[in-house]
């Protein structure tokens, strides 16, 4: 089996998780300031149920957050994992003969 990783692009692509983990937590803060705000022109049960429901989501909706900047995490520590592997090679192939 043959490995071949670009761990300068793996680092990019953590980064760009990272960059989009951030950018959906200030999506979902958004979403739940609207629906909170929404109590000046929707009153009523059905209003109070909506809301509700919202903030029973609302935790695993953050859950994704967290998922996204594990996965980013993942690929940053590969990514260093693999350079490190490669500068390890290199060393020992200068030794060699």
């Amino acid at each position: 089996m043959r490995i071949s990783v670009n761990y300068e692009q793996l680092m990019q692509q953590s980064q760009c998780l990272y960059v989009k983990a951030d950018e959906y937590h200030q999506i979902i803060e958004s979403i739940q300031q609207r629906i909170h705000g929404m109590a000046s022109i929707w009153q009523g049960e059905d209003h109070l149920m909506f809301v509700s429901k919202f903030d029973e989501l609302y935790p695993k909706l953050n859950q994704m957050t967290q998922v996204l900047e594990e996965y980013a995490s993942l690929l940053q520590k590969s990514a260093s994992m693999y350079q490190q592997i490669q500068q390890d090679r290199i060393a020992q192939a200068r030794m060699l003969g």
